[in-house]
């Protein structure tokens, strides 16, 4: 399908289109990280997907590939998202106990080893748990900051909440994204709320009420198990988003969900599952 916001004028002369701005600002938001699986103690959040913003200056006729990532399942890395050569990589799944998965954002701990980003430039360090008393957890590290650390004293311990997100004027309003899930909580332990923004999940209860997920084209880490029955959440999807001057034309392979709209002069296109080619012309 063609979108196309542009002038009688521009589209009949190619004169005048030869000197249309073919600067495209890019954002990719890769899936968010699940949160760490319950078991023995309370589990990490999961990591935020990374995020990637650039200016290109496309080339007209050329087909360049569009990816929307998944977020992962419990304790599962996220699935990477694209456009053309740029890549955001899916944020890590949250711990419990062993070691956090890669991503650009690492998941949380229930012990004093911090999982660290494999991408600082798209993403942030997990968050840890307090000392060995094996019943707190920390927050994933979100795209804009690292995951929070757990807090209190005993009997009322927190579990941290996941990091912040990044924001984007790409959007046709500011949006946040991918900011990791929060921890699970424990026996004297509450779990971590959820992120105030960038889609992160809150972590599970030990009452059993399940962790928060990531929300859908966020990229938001999902909430982090409990020890007992509270399962985690699952990461949320990516999002890549387009924004260039609306004298251009996009072709959009039928593979893609999509939507357009108008912001002033310019054409955003939010690209939100699917994966194919777009063109400009």
């Amino acid at each position: 399908m063609t979108i196309r916001y542009a002038t009688t004028s521009l589209a009949s002369n190619s004169r005048l289109r030869s000197g249309v701005s073919r600067s495209v600002r890019v954002l990719v938001v890769a899936g968010g990280g699940g949160g760490g699986t319950a078991g023995t103690r309370p589990a990490g959040g999961g990591g935020g997907g990374g995020v990637v913003e650039q200016t290109l200056g496309i080339a007209i006729g050329t087909a360049y590939t569009v990816t929307i990532g998944a977020g992962g399942a419990a304790s599962v890395v996220g699935t990477f998202s694209q456009f053309g050569q740029i890549t955001a990589l899916g944020g890590a799944g949250g711990q419990n106990g062993g070691a956090s998965n890669s991503g650009p954002s690492a998941g949380g701990s229930p012990n004093t080893s911090r999982s660290t980003s494999m991408c600082s430039v798209q993403g942030s360090n997990g968050g840890i748990g307090i000392g060995s008393i094996g019943n707190t957890a920390g927050g994933g590290g979100g795209a804009g900051a690292q995951g929070g650390d757990a807090t209190g004293t005993a009997g009322a311990y927190v579990s941290g909440v996941g990091g912040a997100g990044r924001s984007s004027t790409v959007p046709a309003t500011t949006t946040t994204y991918a900011s990791g899930g929060s921890g699970g909580g424990g026996s004297g332990c509450t779990p971590g709320a959820a992120p105030a923004s960038g889609g992160g999940g809150a972590g599970a209860t030990n009452a059993g009420t399940a962790a928060g997920n990531g929300q859908a084209n966020s990229g938001g880490g999902g909430g982090g198990g409990a020890t007992s029955s509270g399962a985690a959440g699952s990461g949320g999807s990516g999002v890549v988003v387009l924004r260039f001057n609306n004298a251009l034309r996009i072709s959009v392979g039928s593979g893609l969900t999509y939507t357009s709209a108008a912001s002033g002069t310019d054409t955003v296109v939010t690209f939100t599952a699917g994966t194919d080619t777009v063109t400009f012309s």
